[in-house]
């Protein structure tokens, strides 16, 4: 980490990398983390907040820099900055690396566990109890910290709203992972679009609406070049995550470790609720009005979004299949078997004892 380190001074020495605050001289240990969003909006904030209480807990034996909106690396870098020891942590979004991923790919379905508690919880235990998903994370380089979800996506356009089938033929969306593959089969023409090129890509007309998750419209502020809103809940991704780098983790004292995996469970909870609350806030703020600027949310209808379901199907049953050839048909069953039963654990947690916050 040494080679790291000295590369983040260097950058920093010439003003080419943002950061939120330098770390104080006296911590043990200093943690660079990678982030490709802004800071802002209630995933950020449960960021800082995490690593505060981290710092806190640790007696300033650990600090944390964040280096927001991809100063560090892209999007699409951060996970191969952390395994190569660039970062020591960083927020990796699996769905840009379908070969590497292919079983946390999955958490990127549409149509998936629209509950975001539920969601995260039952993929944190996978990522242990799945020996499939176990060996593909310390294969990457990796451990998952903290299992992230924008909650639910919904189609945010400029001069469309498409509430049908066949309105969204020929429209250019963007998207990623399933819902990217369930738009082509629609008849969409859909490409990759990051957080971050969102706003430009709206307001330059290279895609008349993006996937994008109702929590953070106002965060990224595309109420101000967007006017509709088609709230139709087509997934909540779980398939991007707080991740360390699995050799430095494993060189962390044990002390250090269980401090930084009990502030990362109680972080998990709480971006569930905020991003509850804040996707039902942010809806009824765009509605309301911004700054002047108002947005009009309309809702896909359920008959209509059930017609949207075989395109899916197909998509779950490529991944199945693809992912059967590199390591077995059981192997797949199993994982499944095992995501069915987490989620359904959750479910019945939740509608008998309530959210933990309401405990």
């Amino acid at each position: 980490m040494k080679l790291m380190q000295f590369a983040v001074a260097a950058a920093v020495a010439v003003g080419s990398i943002a950061i939120t605050a330098p770390a104080s001289a006296e911590a043990e240990f200093r943690i660079s983390y990678a982030d490709f969003g802004a800071n802002r909006g209630p995933r950020a904030a449960e960021l800082v907040r995490w690593a505060d209480e981290i710092n806190k807990r640790t007696d300033g034996r650990v600090e944390i820099e964040f280096f927001w909106s991809g100063s560090l690396m892209k999007t699409k870098d951060i996970w191969q900055g952390v395994k190569g020891g660039v970062a020591e942590m960083g927020t990796v979004i699996a769905a840009f690396h379908p070969a590497e991923f292919p079983v946390w790919g999955r958490a990127t379905g549409a149509m998936n566990e629209p509950d975001t508690w539920v969601g995260i919880r039952a993929w944190t235990d996978l990522a242990t109890e799945s020996e499939l998903f176990a060996n593909e994370l310390e294969n990457n380089g990796i451990k998952v910290l903290l299992h992230n979800t924008g909650g639910p996506m919904q189609l945010v356009c400029k001069d469309v709203a498409p509430t049908t089938v066949e309105e969204l033929q020929g429209l250019k969306i963007g998207a990623s992972g399933a819902v990217n593959a369930l738009l082509s089969g629609v008849g969409a023409a859909s490409q990759v679009i990051s957080t971050s090129e969102t706003y430009v890509a709206l307001d330059r007309g290279v895609v008349d609406c993006n996937v994008f998750a109702s929590a953070f419209i106002t965060s990224y502020k595309l109420y101000e070049i967007t006017d509709n809103v088609v709230a139709w809940n087509i997934y909540t991704p779980y398939t991007y995550g707080g991740v360390v780098n699995l050799e430095y983790w494993n060189s962390l004292p044990a002390d250090i470790q269980e401090v930084i995996e009990e502030v990362s469970a109680e972080y998990r909870d709480r971006l569930a609720k905020s991003v509850n609350e804040q996707a039902t806030e942010v809806l009824e703020q765009v509605q309301a009005g911004i700054d002047g600027h108002t947005m009009n949310v309309v809702e896909m209808s359920a008959e209509e979004f059930d017609r949207l379901r075989p395109y899916n199907d197909v998509y779950l049953q490529e991944w199945r299949e693809k992912l059967a050839e590199a390591t077995s048909a059981e192997a797949v069953a199993e994982f499944e078997a095992l995501h069915a039963e987490l989620m359904e654990k959750y479910r019945m947690e939740r509608d008998e004892k309530g959210y933990p916050w309401e405990r």
